[in-house]
């Protein structure tokens, strides 16, 4: 979901178990700077701002528990997301 302040929160449970459930891979993906594209409370969309996509490699579900994936994919965002980024004035 949207943040307010750039920086990601607490991972949901729920995508991981759709995941589980339909036997797929689970893609990681970090995007940085679209707080700075459309800042919140904002309707107007700024252009000329840098946004940049990491995309993870798949992680295979099968056999894997809940709490792993949600590590595994933490890490990916901890390792690829900017979590100093402040929205520009």
């Amino acid at each position: 979901h949207r943040s307010r302040t750039g920086k990601p929160g607490p991972l949901k449970k729920g995508g991981f178990y759709l995941a589980k459930d339909a036997d797929v891979p689970i893609v990681p993906v970090a995007i940085n700077g679209t707080i700075n594209v459309l800042a919140p409370k904002e309707l107007k969309v700024r252009d000329g701002e840098r946004v940049d996509v990491k995309i993870g490699e798949p992680i295979d579900t099968d056999g894997r528990n809940i709490d792993e994936l949600m590590a595994e994919v933490q890490a990916f965002f901890d390792d690829h997301v900017d979590h100093d980024i402040l929205a520009s004035d």
